[in-house]
């Protein structure tokens, strides 16, 4: 069986804790009509988003195999590797069963969980770009400091950072929408910090394994 990484799972359990909340604030604005056009469009355009970021947080790439250390010098390749037979692997799935199960997304996690993170990216600088925010508050800036040039700080698992990043921008324009149709949130959404969790991926390979103990140490192979 599987061994868990138990930081990972305590940082998913609050994530998807943080995102089932915003769901829910999101949620409410389709009680009755919407008042105009516009609304409609922003609510159905960040339920893209909310759907991403839901699934994303399962998918997270740490705690589940095949993790890769950044500081291996073939770790590059090694995750293009993964991505690839991951890759090839949906593609099978849906030749030989026509049909995706959550559990075919969490075999294919290396390929699946970037397509559902860049999913809710992409979808949401297209909201900002047509929708604003009006006013840039910090979580909107660094996500589109994100979305366009990447700069995710290093020392943190890319996958859970780049999830932070894009749901406390995504909660922040839910916000507004919230408050434009003159509702109040349901519920408080915890916007989660990442420096609040120790990640560390474990090695791919007993090989991994060994050189990690002599980057740690200073020693050579």
């Amino acid at each position: 069986m599987e061994s868990l990484d138990y930081e990972f799972i305590r940082w998913s359990i609050d994530a998807r804790k943080s995102i089932q909340a915003a769901i829910l604030n999101l949620t409410q604005c389709a009680d009755g009509p919407m008042r105009g056009g516009k609304n409609a469009e922003r609510f159905t355009e960040l339920t893209g988003v909310a759907f991403s970021l839901w699934r994303a947080a399962f998918l997270a790439s740490m705690g589940t195999t095949p993790l890769v250390d950044d500081r291996m010098p073939d770790s590059t390749d090694k995750k293009s590797q993964a991505k690839v037979d991951h890759a090839a692997d949906l593609l099978r799935t849906i030749l030989a069963s026509n049909t995706v199960s959550f559990a075919d997304d969490r075999r294919t996690q290396s390929w699946m969980a970037e397509f559902y993170i860049d999913n809710a990216s992409m979808r949401l600088m297209r909201y900002i770009e047509k929708h604003g925010p009006e006013f840039i508050k910090a979580p909107v800036e660094r996500f589109i400091n994100y979305a366009r040039e990447h700069q995710v700080p290093t020392g943190l698992v890319a996958s859970a950072h780049a999830w932070t990043i894009i749901f406390a921008c995504f909660n922040e324009v839910l916000d507004a929408l919230v408050s434009d149709m003159k509702r109040k949130n349901l519920v408080t959404v915890n916007v989660l910090d990442n420096s609040n969790y120790k990640f560390r991926p474990r090695p791919a390979t007993l090989e991994d394994l060994f050189l990690e103990a002599h980057v740690e140490t200073g020693e050579k192979p």
